[in-house]
C-alpha cells in the first residue's frame, strides 16, 4: 500500500516519531490538520484536472472548426490553379494565332515601291 509514495513501514515510522516529538495530547489535532490539508490538496488538484480537461476539449473543438473552415479555402485554391492553367492555355493559343497572321507593311513603304 502506497500513500503519497510512502510505504506502510515508512508511514508507521513517521507516525512514531511524530508521537514522540508532539506527544499523545496534540497528536489527534495534528493528524486532523494533516488529513484536512491532504483533502484540500486533492480537491484543488481535481479542480485543476477538470480545468485542463475543459481546455483540452476547447482546443480540440477549435482545431476541428479550423480544419473545416480551411477545407473550402483548399478547394478555392485548386479552382484558382485550374483557372490559371486555362488562362495560360488561352494566352498560348492567342499568341500562336497572332504569330500566324502575316504582317502588313505600313502605307508609306507601299507608296515608295511603285
Amino acid at each position: 500500500m502506497d500513500f503519497l509514495g510512502i510505504g506502510f513501514l515508512e508511514l508507521l515510522l513517521i507516525l512514531l516519531i511524530l508521537f514522540i516529538v508532539v506527544g499523545p495530547a496534540k497528536l489527534p489535532g495534528i493528524a486532523r490538520a494533516i488529513g484536512k490539508g491532504i483533502r484540500e490538496f486533492r480537491e484543488a488538484t481535481k479542480g485543476l484536472s477538470q480545468d485542463f480537461k475543459e481546455m483540452t476539449e476547447e482546443i480540440k473543438d477549435t482545431k476541428k472548426e479550423m480544419s473545416t473552415a480551411l477545407k473550402p479555402q483548399t478547394a478555392l485554391t485548386s479552382d484558382f490553379k485550374e483557372i490559371a492553367k486555362e488562362i495560360e492555355k488561352v494566352t498560348k493559343e492567342a499568341s500562336t494565332a497572332l504569330d500566324t497572321i502575316p504582317e502588313e507593311k505600313p502605307d508609306a513603304q507601299k507608296g515608295k515601291g511603285k
